[in-house]
């Protein structure tokens, strides 16, 4: 995805601030994620999230690395993780660890 960007910016700069523009938007939506997950092993919150997250990702994050913009792919990284946070809590059983 970054090389599309190098080539477009014309600056080894301008990718390394890209890849760590989506890095630290990546970090901040795991944290959030983590964060917002119900305890529990539901088999359906589980395929219900990676199904979902895999759709955002592909349709927006394709979007934005074919049009080379970095946008629409940290609006497909955020819209990911609040989808995984809406499956967690909206189907009985949830999914992930528990903080304790």
């Amino acid at each position: 995805m970054l090389v599309p960007y190098s080539f477009r910016l014309r600056s080894p700069l301008g990718a390394f601030v890209a890849l760590v523009l989506v890095g630290f938007v990546e970090f901040v939506v795991q944290l959030g994620t983590g964060a917002a997950q119900v305890c529990g092993s539901s088999g359906l919150a589980n395929h219900l999230e990676w199904s979902g997250s895999a759709v955002i990702l592909v349709t927006l994050g394709g979007f934005g690395a074919y049009s080379r913009r970095v946008l629409p792919v940290l609006g497909a990284i955020v819209a990911a993780g609040v989808w995984v946070a809406i499956v967690a809590h909206l189907v009985p059983g949830g999914t992930g660890d528990c903080f304790h």
